[in-house]
């Protein structure tokens, strides 16, 4: 574990992706160093985003949810970090339909959601 932490915060990398289950958390549960990766990248200002397939939860919920589950204060994780499934079925959408904004029905946001894809991700 020592070598890959040593590895993934070599000078080498400018930027990082990262997906959210099963490289900083298993199950709902913390993965060992994900939480000290995270806020090493947080402090330096390295640029990261986090991937998740959801398309039930918004960036927000997702981002609060990594969070609280890797005890990091608040700031460190935020929703302009996160990229859901939803935001790339949106922006697919944008893309190929030429929309500015598509009305979401679902779980997320009590049932519905509007999103503006004018807002960067």
């Amino acid at each position: 574990m020592v070598d890959l932490l040593r590895t993934l915060l070599s000078p080498g990398y400018g930027a990082y992706v990262l997906d959210k289950d099963g490289t900083l958390l298993n199950q709902s549960r913390p993965i060992n160093g994900a939480s000290d990766f995270l806020r090493h990248l947080h402090a330096r200002g390295i640029p990261h985003v986090i991937l998740t397939n959801t398309g039930e939860k918004t960036r927000a919920q997702v981002a609060e949810s990594i969070s609280r589950v890797l005890s990091l204060a608040q700031g460190v994780v935020d929703e302009s970090r996160v990229v859901t499934a939803r935001d790339v079925a949106l922006r697919q959408l944008n893309d190929t339909m030429r929309f500015s904004r598509t009305f979401v029905i679902g779980k997320a946001a009590e049932g519905h959601d509007a999103f503006d894809w004018r807002r960067r991700v």
